[in-house]
């Protein structure tokens, strides 16, 4: 019985790097992430979905936004403390 193998695809590799970035930042636990994370095989090997890299981006796009304000307001309140 043959057995096959895979490789990750470098874009792969640095989607789950911004995984582990991205786990890191809120706290959260790498392998929440990874279970998410959805793959494709392709000549180059295991490629993420782009599918996955869509919401990944907007699931991103949403943290900043919802941190921006939080951090401007703290911010303008050290710049003028009246």
């Amino acid at each position: 019985m043959d057995k096959t193998t895979y490789k990750f695809a470098d874009q792969s590799i640095a989607g789950i790097m911004q995984l582990l970035q991205l786990s890191l930042m809120t706290g959260t636990p790498i392998d929440d992430h990874l279970r998410l994370a959805e793959f494709e095989e392709t000549p180059e090997g295991l490629v993420m979905t782009e599918d996955f890299i869509s919401r990944t981006e907007k699931f991103v796009t949403d943290l900043e936004q919802n941190l921006q304000g939080p951090i401007l307001d703290e911010y303008e309140q050290l710049r003028n403390p009246n």
